[in-house]
């Protein structure tokens, strides 16, 4: 964060990633998508990590420091800001930075959750013929979706599995649970574990632990930062539209 100070504070401006990261548009009925200014692509979305390796830093520039490496090629990822070629990305655990836009890939691939080996089906239903056992933490191609339902291709064999057991496809769990009218953390706290874990899968079940402050993952001091801030305090009150706008572009321009 940087901060700078003059005289006494009469007014007090910050930005938040604001300029830098996506645009809001309409699309149909009420519904609000937001878009990255520099793709106009829907924010956020999935990616896959397309080098062996990829460098995610704090901020976007070939001069901020390394806060992680990913290291499996086709990896999921969601993008969540861009910034001229850079975007910032991260994966299933909220781990990630900013990345260099050649480092990543429009191909949709899967990253298959839970503890036991994952059947994929002949049909998308839950009693067709299983055609192979994936196990956990297969990187799979996704063919399509249809439903509950996704296409996956691994080894060069295609099935069916349950979108509630991948992650890296997009917001079908969110549109699930406002359906459901769960839309709190408050609403999360009053169901059963049992309950999430059988409507929603793994993904469920992790909603509900973290819901009550249950999050076994170790805390890393060292981790990347969540947000990236600039800030200023005026000497003067500030009212003018245009003088305010400027303000705002520089320090923009800071994070």
């Amino acid at each position: 964060m940087e901060k700078q100070t003059a005289g006494y504070a009469a007014a007090f401006v910050a930005i938040l990633l604001l300029g830098m990261t996506s645009a809001v548009a309409p699309v149909r009925g009420d519904e609000i998508v937001a878009r990255g200014q520099v793709t106009n692509l829907p924010l956020p979305r999935f990616v896959s990590i397309r080098a062996d390796t990829a460098n995610a830093r704090r901020g976007p520039g070939m001069d901020q420091r390394i806060d992680w490496e990913f290291v499996r090629r086709g990896l999921p990822v969601e993008v969540t800001a861009e910034y001229g070629n850079w975007r910032r990305v991260r994966d299933m655990d909220g781990k990630g930075g900013w990345v260099h836009h050649t480092l990543i890939s429009g191909v949709r691939t899967a990253l298959l959750q839970g503890d036991e080996n994952i059947a994929m089906r002949a049909k998308p239903e839950e009693d067709a013929l299983v055609v192979a056992m994936a196990e956990p933490g297969v990187i799979a191609r996704i063919e399509k979706c249809e439903g509950d339902w996704c296409e996956l291709e691994a080894d060069r064999i295609t099935g069916w599995v349950p979108r509630r057991l991948i992650w890296g496809v997009g917001a079908k769990t969110r549109q699930r649970l406002e359906a459901a009218g769960i839309a709190t953390i408050g609403t999360l706290q009053r169901m059963r574990e049992s309950d999430l874990a059988r409507r929603y899968g793994s993904i469920g079940l992790r909603l509900s632990r973290l819901a009550r402050a249950d999050d076994t993952r170790p805390v890393n001091p060292r981790g990347a930062a969540k947000s990236v801030s600039a800030e200023t305090t005026l000497d003067t009150d500030v009212s003018d539209p245009h003088q305010l706008k400027a303000i705002l572009r520089r320090l923009s321009e800071k994070v």
